[in-house]
């Protein structure tokens, strides 16, 4: 037969705070301020260009946005050479 782990008499004597006291005792404070670190690493690792160009040096972040938005105005025109280049009719024949 199954025999219970802890009788009756024993369960009655044992006092409500031990039963859950292995539940109670884990490190919820712990692991709470370690999300509470992880999160500000993350979140601070993430925001150091944006503080670096916006804050600290703005004259780099200026020039980076015109280098981008140069690159971005060659790649945009090598498009639509390649574009117009496709585009062109071949030489038509004439009607007659």
């Amino acid at each position: 037969m199954n025999q219970p782990l802890i009788d009756d008499k024993e369960l009655q004597r044992m006092a409500p705070e031990k039963l859950v006291a292995g539940f109670t005792q884990t490190p919820v404070i712990r692991f709470a301020v370690l999300a509470l670190v992880l999160h500000v690493l993350v979140i601070g690792g993430t925001s150091v260009p944006y503080v670096y160009y916006q804050l600290i040096n703005p004259e780099a972040g200026e020039a980076r946005r015109v280098e981008r938005e140069a690159r971005a105005k060659a790649e945009q025109d090598a498009r639509l050479k390649a574009a117009a280049g496709r585009s062109e009719p071949a030489s038509a024949p004439e009607a007659t």
